[in-house]
């Protein structure tokens, strides 16, 4: 019985890293930030290094930072190739 685990990623799969720089350190604890509504937590250095998975083509991210009273899209055909490198100052 040989049983091989195969991953495929889909094509709309997009890698995504995005960065908070502040003048102040920032205390990541309970900062959640939501990409096209996907929840994600930034480590210590305020960074986030994910694949956003979709089942349909990704042309615009959506990021909302609630805590931060961030709001902001981007269009990925002005973001360069991947991984898409979004930075944000606050």
């Amino acid at each position: 019985n040989n049983n091989k685990l195969t991953m495929i990623q889909n094509n709309n799969d997009i890698n995504v890293i995005l960065e908070l720089k502040s003048k102040n350190p920032i205390d990541e604890n309970g900062i959640n930030v939501y990409i096209n509504n996907n929840k994600f937590q930034i480590d210590k250095n305020g960074i986030i290094n994910e694949v956003l998975q979709s089942t349909k083509e990704i042309k615009t991210l959506v990021i909302e930072i609630p805590k931060l009273g961030i709001k902001k899209s981007y269009e990925l055909s002005e973001l360069g190739p991947e991984p898409y490198l979004i930075t944000i100052n606050f």
